[in-house]
């Protein structure tokens, strides 16, 4: 018995609309793209992504958090979590993390001393 032989055919791709980068980073993430259309010298556009800023407001931003916001079940009122695409998710990706420890009680966030984490 032999081989089985293999029939297959090329196919081209088509030429890109866009080229996409995207940067799942540590501290943040970001999304750019460029059109191969305009050459060599076509520059990288930033593309903002949308999220939360802070309860009931969104906005697009050049850099999404690379953290994830876990809120208390009655920390937040209903729908300040409401996405333009009409989400309103219960973990929250973005910048309306930024500050919530101002917004809580002082003895709920842990706080650093002489080196480790201990609650205030």
């Amino acid at each position: 018995m032999g081989r089985p032989s293999l029939h297959y055919s090329i196919v081209p791709m088509p030429s890109p609309s866009y080229i996409i980068g995207i940067d799942l980073g540590t501290t943040n993430c970001a999304v750019a793209f460029v059109d191969p259309a305009q050459g060599a010298d076509s520059p990288v556009i930033d593309f903002p992504i949308p999220q939360l800023q802070r309860p009931g407001e969104v906005a697009a931003m050049p850099l999404l958090p690379s953290c994830l916001y876990v809120p208390g079940d009655h920390e937040l009122p209903p729908g300040s979590t409401q996405l333009p695409w009409g989400q309103s998710p219960k973990l929250i990706v973005g910048r309306s993390r930024a500050g919530r420890e101002r917004a809580c009680p002082d003895d709920w966030w842990p706080r650093r001393k002489a080196g480790s984490v201990t609650r205030a």
